[in-house]
C-alpha cells in the first residue's frame, strides 16, 4: 500500500493517498469529498480508481485511517 518508509508511517508517498488527495484539492474550504467521488462501480464491483489500480473500498479505509493517524500524530 506504500504507506511505510522503513518502519515509519509515511502515507504521502502512496499512489493511493495521492489519488485521494487530488479529490480533496478540487474542493474548497468547508467542502467534503463524498464516497461516490472516489469510489466508483465497475461491473457491479466498487473500486477506488477502477480504470487504474482498482483498490477495493475495504483497503481505502486503511489508507484513510493511515492519513488520519499521520495527521494527528505530529
Amino acid at each position: 500500500m506504500e504507506l511505510l518508509d522503513g518502519d515509519q508511517l509515511e502515507p504521502g508517498k502512496s499512489k493511493y493517498v495521492q489519488f485521494i488527495q487530488e479529490a480533496f484539492k478540487t474542493k474548497g474550504n468547508g467542502q467534503v469529498v463524498n464516497r461516490g467521488e472516489i469510489i466508483q462501480d465497475d461491473h457491479w464491483l466498487e473500486y477506488l480508481n477502477p480504470g487504474g489500480f482498482r483498490l477495493e473500498p475495504e483497503w481505502v479505509v486503511v489508507v484513510l485511517a493511515a492519513l488520519v493517524y499521520a495527521a494527528t500524530s505530529y
